[in-house]
């Protein structure tokens, strides 16, 4: 009994074509049932690139984008480029907030790991600009 289906059985290789002999059913040998399985596995491999959406073989395991010298095309090189320009504000942003002063006194802030910039170095700093405010307001 052999273990693929006679139905589906072709007298070939599956992989070079050549014809087979003797007891063999799918490969004419582990030569090419190495390659196809090689070849199989490049295929799941392959990823879409995360800007443009073209299959690539990645380089790298957490691979997400296209090479952008190999692989990458002119609208994916583009948004690349964008998407660098994007870091460097967000960079500029940590940067500003890492120099924040306070608004009331303009001594330097406590930084804070997450959230929004801070405006006053303490609460007796934002109670004076609250009472600044309401000042304003009553005028």
């Amino acid at each position: 009994m052999s273990y693929y289906d006679w139905r589906n059985l072709s007298g070939k290789c599956d992989w070079c074509g050549e014809e087979l002999s003797g007891r063999r059913e799918r490969f004419c040998g582990n030569a090419c049932r190495l390659a196809l399985r090689r070849s199989e596995k490049a295929q799941k491999r392959q990823r879409a690139c995360g800007l443009c959406g073209q299959s690539f073989i990645p380089q790298r395991p957490r691979q997400k984008f296209c090479d952008y010298y190999e692989d990458a095309d002119d609208i994916c090189r583009e948004k690349q480029d964008d998407r660098d320009e994007d870091q460097e504000l967000a960079e500029m942003d940590l940067a500003e907030r890492r120099d924040a002063c306070c608004e009331q006194c303009g001594k330097a802030v406590k930084r804070a790991a997450t959230g929004r910039v801070a405006k006053y170095c303490g609460n007796l700093c934002r109670q004076k600009a609250y009472y600044e405010r309401k000042k304003g307001q009553a005028l």
